[in-house]
């Protein structure tokens, strides 16, 4: 069989569990966005995050998250370990490892726990001093959002997640148009009415 003839055929297939993906067994899912599946795994008895694209058409995204994830190491944010293509070692899908991340949303944070205002600002200032450090790193995360954001249950830290489409600097662009991506309904007023005064339409 020819390799582009594979590459055809080696599409994007989900995880259940007991599965292996390189040396970390597939425990559970964890989510799901439009560029991937999340799964908890395992290796040596330890636990993590793997991240499965959901095909080879969203190759460039995924190695621009690694990238970013590598160029970051902040206590604040989600660790990176190993990346590699599976069920094909050449042709599958990009897949890569990550910090397991043991807490709740900020969502669920909030709704549960109901939290003071001090401790409120507590979490603020360390997502704050978070994203500053990210941004003296030439990374933009762009999808900030309650899902986003993850309260480590061992110390009750912030810490930042997903940056599938994130930026940065000195790479060349993913995706073209007015208005960056993002989650449309966290938009800014002023993004929307700057996509309206320039498309002549409704901001998508």
């Amino acid at each position: 069989m020819k390799p582009a003839r594979l590459t055809e055929t080696v599409c994007f297939q989900p995880l259940a569990r007991g599965d292996k993906v390189g040396e970390y067994e597939v425990e559970a899912p964890l989510g799901a966005g439009g560029h991937g599946l999340v799964f908890k795994v395992r290796r040596a008895g330890l636990p993590f995050a793997l991240k499965l694209l959901r095909g080879r058409s969203l190759e460039a995204r995924g190695q621009r998250e690694i990238s970013i994830l590598r160029r970051i190491q902040h206590p604040n944010v989600v660790g990176f370990h190993a990346c590699g293509r599976w069920p094909h070692p050449v042709h599958g899908p990009l897949y890569f490892v990550m910090d397991f991340v043991e807490g709740r949303t900020l969502e669920q944070w909030a709704l549960e726990d109901n939290p003071c205002a001090r401790c409120v600002a507590r979490v603020l200032l360390e997502l704050a001093r978070a994203l500053a450090h990210i941004h003296t790193r030439g990374v933009l995360h762009r999808d900030l959002k309650l899902e986003n954001i993850l309260l480590r249950t061992s110390d009750g830290a912030p810490v930042l997640v997903d940056f599938g489409i994130g930026w940065l600097a000195e790479e060349p662009p993913l995706t073209h148009g007015t208005l960056p991506p993002c989650t449309a309904e966290y938009r800014s007023p002023e993004a929307l009415r700057f996509a309206r005064a320039h498309t002549g339409g409704q901001a998508r």
